[in-house]
């Protein structure tokens, strides 16, 4: 996590030769810092554990300790919960609406989880292949016509690979 920090460090030979003090300073500050986010992020338990031993969902919610080191005003996320299990996930997307909620962070996540996205998301984004199908409060987008042409009420459908919806009840028929 605290290489996340490193761009706010002056980390040069001549700079810790010179003012060894204050670059020890700048590291303890830097050491606090990513205290405060392992904690944020519910992992300072592990601190001192090193990356690779931890679980893929471990891994994956140190990377966005990585990201809060530098202070940003924006996270974007692409299907961040790629590969994790169920729980994992549900875990991970909580650590992230507590991240938002207690710092404002804007967060924007990039997911094909809808219903994730309607859990989490105080704005829906939908898109096509060439255009924007649909931006606005989640509680609109479960009565927009995106939601329903992707979800199909509650119907589960499959894509073929002719383009072509087709719902998993019918049978397709050999032609």
């Amino acid at each position: 996590v605290m290489m996340g920090g490193q761009k706010d460090v002056s980390h040069n030979m001549l700079r810790f030769l010179v003012d060894i003090p204050g670059s020890l300073r700048e590291e303890k500050l830097l050491k606090e810092k990513a205290c405060e986010v392992l904690d944020s992020i519910g992992m300072y338990h592990l601190r001192n554990e090193t990356v690779d031993n931890l679980a893929y969902g471990r891994q994956k919610v140190t990377e966005l300790g990585r990201a809060l080191m530098t202070s940003p005003q924006l996270i974007l996320l692409d299907e961040p919960a790629s590969g994790l299990d169920p729980v994992v996930t549900r875990s991970l997307y909580d650590v992230v609406e507590r991240i938002n909620k207690k710092t404002g962070i804007t967060v924007i996540m990039v997911s094909h989880d809808i219903p994730a996205a309607m859990e989490y998301a105080s704005k829906i984004l939908h898109l096509g292949s060439d255009r924007q199908l649909y931006f606005g409060s989640m509680d609109n987008y479960r009565h927009s016509a995106a939601y329903h042409s992707f979800l199909g009420g509650s119907a589960v459908h499959i894509w073929k690979h002719d383009g072509k919806l087709r719902s998993p009840q019918k049978k397709e028929q050999a032609g």
